[in-house]
Parts: structure tokens; C-alpha cells; sequence
């Protein structure tokens, strides 16, 4: 029988999303191809998805397409919180296609 990754548990999963609700001041969020978007400016989203291996994957997104990536074990809510401050800031720069 193969072994699967851990994934994280739907309680911790709940618990860093209170996070990121709390460090954006954004009681609702939204979801969208297994991501949590939270709004941080007008189409521009923090996206949170939980994946293998313990992690979390966290994007900032313009229009639900993601500009920039990063990863986070989900019991680092230090890294959490950095990561979710820093993309909700960041500059967009306009993008051609």
C-alpha cells in the first residue's frame, strides 16, 4: 500500500485561517479552485490553500491568478504571519499577456 504525504488537519487548517482573517482585518473570504481568497484591494486577494506534506500554500493574487507564491509549514504561525503581511502589500505591477 502507498503511503500518502500528511496533509494538514481541517482543525489546524481552520486555525491559520482565523490568523490571516485576523492579521487582515477580513472577517470573509471566499473560495475559488481550493484556494480561501481574502480581499486586500480592489481585485487583489491573499489566496490560502493547504497542501501535502504539512504545508500551507499562500499566493498573492490579481484577478484570482496568482502573481507571487510562497510555502509555509502550518504550525509556523510566525512564517504565516510574515508571508500574509508581506504579500498583502506588495506592489502589482500591471502584467501583459
Amino acid at each position: 500500500m502507498r503511503e500518502h504525504a500528511y496533509t494538514p488537519a481541517a482543525a489546524a487548517v481552520h486555525d491559520a485561517l482565523l490568523m490571516v482573517a485576523v492579521l487582515l482585518d477580513q472577517p470573509v473570504c471566499w473560495v475559488y479552485r481550493r484556494a480561501l481568497h481574502f480581499v486586500v484591494a480592489d481585485g487583489v486577494t491573499v489566496a490560502v490553500s493547504p497542501e501535502s506534506a504539512g504545508r500551507l500554500r499562500v499566493d498573492r493574487c490579481v484577478a484570482t491568478v496568482p502573481v507571487a507564491t510562497l510555502w509555509t509549514r502550518i504550525d509556523d504561525g510566525e512564517r504565516l504571519a510574515g508571508i500574509v503581511l508581506d504579500l498583502s502589500e506588495s506592489p502589482c505591477a500591471p502584467q501583459t499577456v
